[in-house]
């Protein structure tokens, strides 16, 4: 699976929990999108005319700010992810307030085109209730409690998977040094008497003072 190969160096290397969980986030939003691609309705919907050059330029700086944050996980590149998605943000914000304000100044009843306007941003900030879909043992799954309760396995046994990789590292590489260490015949020592041990001593050259 795309996960299982995935190396999650960037993750472990963190400098906090917060970086940790972005990184991770983002690995696991890019997984999700490929295996599970979102389906596109074909609605006609109307066009965003506050959306200007300037705007674009600021959303294509931020994607590649995200895309180097993702790749380094540096502090340094996070915070200039985060200020270039402030940016963007304001000023979608501005340009959208403007065009509001446009609307309801240019209509001819401007009680009806604030109502509208609220109803939009209403619907607009309802949460999705789609949920992604996994293929689990062959079997596209796209109810929220298995996606999850799969989700969760997949992310424990993993982290046991790869302690007892660890482990089994370690126990090679002993078990290397164990093989390439020299066998040393052991060192016997037999009983003496006390006669042996007074002609040792007579044998021994006497040293000059």
């Amino acid at each position: 699976s795309l996960l299982s190969i995935k190396n999650w160096d960037t993750v472990h290397n963190a400098e906090d929990a917060e970086s940790a969980f972005n990184i991770f986030e983002g690995v696991l939003q890019t997984a999700l999108d490929i295996a599970c691609p979102q389906r596109k309705n074909k609605s006609k919907s109307k066009p965003i005319h506050y959306y200007d050059q300037e705007s674009s330029e600021m959303k294509a700086a931020y994607l590649r700010a995200l895309n180097t944050y993702e790749i380094t996980g540096e502090v340094q590149d996070r915070e200039t992810m985060v200020n270039m998605k402030k940016m963007y943000d304001n000023k979608l914000k501005a340009l959208q307030q403007n065009e509001n304000t446009r609307k309801i100044m240019t209509s001819d009843n401007k009680s009806k085109a604030v109502w509208n306007l609220i109803n939009t941003e209403s619907h607009a900030k309802q949460p999705s209730k789609t949920c992604p879909k996994l293929n689990i043992n062959n079997a596209v799954v796209d109810n929220p409690i298995q996606v999850a309760e799969q989700l969760n396995t997949y992310f424990t046994q993993i982290a046991e998977l790869t302690i007892q990789q660890n482990n089994q590292q370690l126990g090679d590489c002993r078990l290397g040094e164990d093989l390439n260490t020299p066998l040393i015949e052991p060192f016997h020592l037999t009983p003496t008497t006390w006669k042996e041990v007074k002609q040792v001593i007579h044998s021994l050259k006497n040293k000059s003072s």
